[in-house]
């Protein structure tokens, strides 16, 4: 799914992460957390459990074990 946000804030293992455009290329773990998406001036929260984000070329790709929509 492809979605234009205006910021993304992701928790990792050594604390939260804001995300956004033009944020630098990284690869970060996640650590069981939330997922916040600010889309339309609202927030939409996912719970993720574990795993990787990569953040490039205004894009984020997230690879966790599991994922709920909070």
């Amino acid at each position: 799914m492809i979605l234009k946000v205006k910021k993304i804030i992701l928790s990792t293992n050594s604390g939260q992460t804001g995300v956004l455009p033009n944020h630098a290329p990284i690869v970060i773990a996640i650590d069981i957390s939330n997922l916040r998406i600010h889309l339309n001036d609202q927030w939409l929260t996912m719970a993720l459990m574990r795993g990787f984000a990569r953040i490039s070329n205004n894009e984020v790709i997230v690879l966790v074990n599991d994922v709920e929509k909070g």
